[in-house]
């Protein structure tokens, strides 16, 4: 019975990699072409460094990161990719998403949320996730927090707060009048 969990988990670690076995008979592992990859006068140019190659990568490790089984490690790991300065749109609205779902502590939430609004690839798009998972936030404190701090990201300047209507102005000569 051991022996056949472990050559059932040996099988399903080979084919989620990729690798081929040969059993028998020859089998030939998949041909993965590289979408980065560029014919120029016959010869082949491989670009390593192409926006497109790092944001794929991103997302491998965003996937990653989110099939650990803790919830601590997980958050680790996509805390340190939301701080980098180069993230695409995609890779930030797919961090958003992850951290709903795949973190379970609402100050790890709470943490990257500022973390990856402080970025300065902060995007439009990742504003409007953030925005459009807002209610999930379970505290109405951190909610308000995280609102003020994208606000002051649109704007430049922090929220005004809320002064009492009875307020009219600074000077009590002038309400008087």
């Amino acid at each position: 019975m051991l022996k056949n969990k472990i050559i059932l988990t040996l099988l399903v670690f080979v084919c989620l990699s990729g690798c081929s076995i040969k059993i028998g008979r020859t089998v030939h592992a998949p041909q993965h072409h590289d979408h980065t990859t560029h014919e120029h006068n016959g010869h082949h140019k491989n670009n390593e460094h192409s926006p497109h190659r790092a944001d794929a990568l991103t997302h491998k490790e965003i996937k990653a990161a989110a099939s650990l089984p803790s919830s601590a490690d997980r958050f680790l790991l996509l805390h340190n990719i939301a701080k980098r300065n180069n993230l695409s749109p995609d890779a930030q609205v797919a961090l958003i998403h992850t951290l709903f779902n795949r973190v379970t502590s609402s100050a790890d939430r709470f943490t990257m949320l500022n973390t990856l609004i402080d970025n300065p690839a902060f995007s439009e798009t990742a504003h409007h996730t953030i925005l459009d998972n807002i209610k999930r936030i379970p505290s109405s404190a951190d909610r308000l927090s995280v609102l003020k701090k994208l606000s002051e990201v649109t704007h430049n300047k922090p929220l005004l707060e809320a002064q009492p209507s009875n307020q009219l102005s600074s000077d009590p000569s002038e309400d008087a009048k």
